[in-house]
């Protein structure tokens, strides 16, 4: 059997499906991957990049991409001109000119490969418009160009952006995949020989990303996660144990001043939310934030359903705020106001 994306790691289900596209030559125009940061998204479309135009994508028990043949290593490498990058580097967005420009690209004729490939890098982050002058280009792709959107939250893409884009949603490792995933990589061997325990609570830190997993092997990494950690706990038992106002408004400001860093942990408060109401659901569902089990269950059964689902919108309204470059003094009182008024029942 032809192996599909070897190199990317988890989401089996998801390279079976897209391996065979490339195959039958059914891959839409363009998509939206979708996932945590650190899910392998920008990996993800590079791959599909180069599967689509390897050189040894028809050969049998050669692996898809084969990333070996000279169109393989040019397209992971960035080195081909009919692969354009868009970032926003230093920018707070990606503006409308840089949308233009690779628009106007599209209609040229490709030089090395079958296709064209653009991949927008936190698609997110287009302005509104950017994203209306990327509109006809996904109505009406010129042929031969594949447009790829990596976003870690697609609520601030337009909804028109987002109907015209086939979403491919990146998933976040089991504690039991990040282990196996960790095991392949020395520095984090070298880690769980000095201590299973700090391996264990960089499994639980990375919450489920590969990617974070890898960054976080850096002792200060570490540290400084484990606090942005107790932080979202602290966010937790202020709410369910119905402190005073200035005792919850004290656990938010736990939280980072730094945009960026904010949205990250605010990430992480979804996925210790989202653990919770699965265990509602189910006392042995799957969990990426919690590594103690017995204490997931203790801290679910102090949290009524009702009050996770309206704390987990009000997370949601605040990353989305962030996103929206909202004052970030507004967007932690108007946090702290939504999880005030969470129902306790």
């Amino acid at each position: 059997m032809k192996p599909y994306f070897p190199t990317l790691q988890g989401n089996e289900r998801l390279k079976q499906q897209l391996g065979d596209r490339v195959l039958q030559g059914t891959m839409a125009h363009a998509y939206l991957l979708q996932g945590e940061i650190g899910t392998g998204k920008r990996l993800f479309a590079h791959l599909l990049a180069a599967a689509m135009c390897c050189e040894q994508r028809t050969a049998d028990g050669v692996p898809l991409p084969c990333g070996v043949c000279n169109t393989c290593r040019k397209i992971m490498e960035d080195r081909t001109p009919d692969l354009t990058v868009i970032e926003r580097g230093d920018n707070a967005t990606i503006g409308i000119e840089a949308i233009r420009r690779a628009k106007e690209d599209m209609y040229l004729s490709s030089t090395e490969n079958d296709k064209k490939v653009y991949i927008i890098c936190e698609a997110n982050k287009m302005t509104i418009a950017a994203q209306n002058a990327l509109l006809i280009a996904l109505e009406e792709p010129p042929r031969d160009v594949m447009i790829f959107l990596l976003c870690d939250d697609a609520s601030s893409l337009l909804p028109t952006v987002r109907s015209r884009v086939q979403t491919i949603r990146m998933s976040l490792f089991d504690p039991q995949q990040m282990a196996a995933f960790l095991s392949t990589d020395p520095k984090a061997q070298r880690l769980r020989t000095e201590s299973e325990e700090l391996f264990l609570d960089l499994i639980v830190s990375a919450a489920g990303s590969p990617g974070r997993a890898l960054g976080l092997l850096a002792r200060k990494e570490m540290g400084a996660l484990s606090a942005k950690r107790d932080c979202v706990l602290a966010i937790l038992s202020a709410v369910h144990s119905r402190m005073r106002f200035s005792t919850l408004y004290e656990a938010i400001g736990g939280l980072s001043t730094k945009r960026q860093d904010m949205i990250e942990e605010l990430g992480q408060l979804l996925l210790a939310l989202r653990d919770l109401i699965l265990l509602k659901r189910d006392e042995n569902a799957p969990l990426c934030f919690f590594g103690d089990r017995d204490a997931a269950r203790e801290r679910c059964d102090t949290i009524s359903l009702r009050a996770l689902f309206a704390i987990y919108d009000a997370t949601q309204a605040a990353i989305l705020q962030l996103n929206q470059n909202v004052n970030i003094g507004v967007v932690t009182a108007s946090f702290a106001d939504a999880l005030r008024a969470a129902p306790s029942k």
